[in-house]
């Protein structure tokens, strides 16, 4: 792409010789922008150290010291818009990445910008690409996957002179077929030898008959672990996670239920599938430490979870694996006992909240006195007899977080 290699090749094919027409750009000394540094993103950035290129990259789940390691440096996304000669795309396509690279990114890019995507269709906005390939914002872009795929025949981004594009090779190598099928090979011998499981999916080593017990748990965790993610959006990243487990839920099966919090944790920032079993692995590779903690009691319900990152997410499944969030904060607390020596008795113990289960919407809005409050959900997408729960810090300018349930999800 840099030096217009495929198009040259092409001018040579038809029987031209137009050496000055493909003058390119060198790479050496020129900063590159990794989206993305999971499995990919690293050895992107490995090559990319080797020929002596500059490298910043964004990545909300790895830690500084870790994108240091890679020789990396990490900065916010608008700065490495701001800062890279080259762009390189590494990140899953979700609802957050899903049109990452608009009119509006390409705008905060350099001038004359070579961009890469051989991650996902749907996160490059292609309209916007064409056009700002066609005033000369970008210089150029290398491009492995399509919104649609095959991409309609004579299609204006596909058929452009400084378009560099590939029918989503990806990993189709002669190696990667033949390694593939001898770790599919190796897994199976292991597990009829030695009844071990390697790469499953979504499968907790729960035995099988505590599974209708732990199942609830790990329902929970993995949903406690996406809304934490949800939280952290806006943040710049993590170096830590405290995954607490109290009661004898975490005696019983407490790596499984740390696990499935972690994975709903990753799963909305990594470029590879996140589960169960590889969530450790993925943790590790990002420089994000993982810390376990259990206790022998729970508060509220006799045994809850916690997941902790900079935020709090905390909860624990009731009768029917319905579920409930599960604490209010301890400034709460103080001003219980505040309110003992103002008014005499301390209020009684609130009684657990309205149950959230299936679809629900959660929202934060500034506090104001008066503690948790209850009311029915409100929407276009409005469950009759839904519950809403507002939890409240009553410190000044605080926020309050509200969860209703709803009857299909918003998006």
């Amino acid at each position: 792409m840099a030096r217009c290699i495929p198009q040259a090749t092409a001018s040579m094919k038809a029987g031209k010789w137009e050496k000055k027409k493909f003058q390119g750009v060198e790479i050496t000394d020129k900063t590159l922008g990794l989206i993305g540094v999971g499995n990919i993103g690293r050895i992107v950035c490995e090559r990319a150290r080797g020929l002596q290129m500059n490298v910043v990259a964004y990545d909300p789940f790895i830690g500084k010291e870790a994108a240091e390691r890679l020789g990396a440096e990490l900065v916010t996304l608008d700065e490495l818009y701001a800062r890279a000669d080259f762009v390189t795309i590494h990140t899953p396509l979700t609802p957050e990445t899903r049109g990452l690279i608009n009119a509006e990114a390409l705008a905060k890019m350099k001038h004359g910008v070579y961009l890469v995507n051989a991650a996902r269709g749907g996160i490059v906005d292609e309209d916007a690409l064409l056009a700002a390939l066609g005033d000369g914002k970008v210089a150029g872009a290398a491009l492995d996957v399509f919104v649609k795929e095959p991409p309609d025949p004579g299609a204006k981004l596909v058929a452009h002179e400084r378009v560099v594009c590939t029918p989503h090779l990806g990993a189709s190598t002669e190696e990667a077929q033949e390694k593939v099928a001898v770790e599919v090979a190796e897994q199976m011998v292991a597990f009829v030898t030695r009844a071990e499981v390697k790469n499953a999916v979504n499968l907790a080593a729960v035995r099988a008959e505590l599974l209708p017990r732990v199942t609830p748990w790990l329902d929970l965790a993995g949903k406690l672990g996406s809304l934490l993610a949800q939280i952290l959006l806006r943040g710049f990243g993590i170096d830590e996670v405290e995954i607490e487990i109290a009661g004898e839920i975490g005696e019983v099966a407490g790596a499984p239920i740390a696990r499935a919090a972690l994975a709903g944790l990753l799963r909305s920032f990594c470029d590879v599938p996140v589960n169960e079993v590889n969530a450790s692995l993925v943790a590790d590779e990002r420089g994000l430490r993982v810390v376990e903690v259990k206790r022998a009691r729970g508060v509220n319900f006799g045994a809850d979870r916690r997941l902790r990152a900079r935020r709090r997410a905390r909860g624990a499944p009731l009768a029917g694996a319905q579920r409930r969030p599960a604490r209010r904060h301890r400034r709460r607390r103080h001003a219980a006992r505040r309110a003992r020596h103002q008014r005499g008795p301390a209020p009684r113990r609130p009684r657990p909240g309205p149950r959230l289960g299936g679809h629900a919407v959660a929202g934060r809005r500034r506090a104001r006195p008066g503690g948790a409050r209850r009311g029915a959900a409100r929407g276009e997408h409005r469950e009759r007899g839904a519950g809403q729960l507002m939890m409240e810090d009553c410190s000044p300018g605080a926020r309050a977080v509200a969860a209703s349930n709803v009857s299909q999800s918003p998006g």
